[in-house]
């Protein structure tokens, strides 16, 4: 049932987003720090708006293992990228989302995401640092927390990357996350 959801609600955002400029689908398995795991699935698309500036729809599913408690993210978001030297670039994403969880009313929360990418070298290889900061507009909702991010992303193709990532969360729902993505560009 969960997969069938998952599916119907990324095919729905791929088509609101046709013409988009990629695609990426990923699974994370997650570590809470107040013991359990956690596994995430998720599809994201990005679309150029004008010049540097960058607009994303996502969806990620969260199933807790021994609950099968389900949580859904949706977010929205714009990402400004600059360049900083040859092979180094800087992003700032900015994002608005609401969290389903199971059994509880929905809530919102905005996102500030900096981030600087390294290509290296002439390999096909990137390296991403980012920090993500994450507060729920309601000061009464548990869903405050600060990641720090370290992604490795290798070039299959000029249109196809895999990146396998790590984050290091600290706040409401502490915890630690192994990623693995694959993005396709059109």
């Amino acid at each position: 049932m969960k997969y069938k959801m998952f599916a119907v609600v990324a095919l729905m955002s791929v088509a609101s987003f046709a013409g988009a400029q990629s695609v990426t689908v990923g699974y994370s398995q997650r570590v809470l720090d107040a013991g359990g795991q956690e596994h995430q699935n998720s599809v994201s698309v990005k679309n150029k708006i004008s010049g540097a500036l960058t607009g994303d729809i996502g969806v990620s599913v969260v199933q807790k293992d021994d609950t099968n408690a389900i949580t859904n993210r949706y977010e929205l978001g714009v990402t400004y990228n600059q360049p900083i030297v040859s092979g180094l670039s800087g992003d700032l994403r900015l994002a608005h989302g609401w969290k389903a969880k199971s059994g509880s009313a929905v809530t919102q929360y905005y996102v500030v995401e900096p981030s600087v990418t390294a290509k290296l070298s002439q390999l096909p290889l990137s390296v991403k640092v980012g920090y993500r900061i994450r507060e729920a507009y309601d000061n009464t909702v548990a869903d405050n927390s600060k990641t720090t991010r370290l992604a490795l992303g290798y070039d299959l193709t000029t249109k196809d990357k895999i990146s396998l990532g790590r984050d290091w969360q600290r706040g409401d729902g502490a915890l630690t996350q192994t990623t693995l993505q694959y993005s396709r560009a059109f």
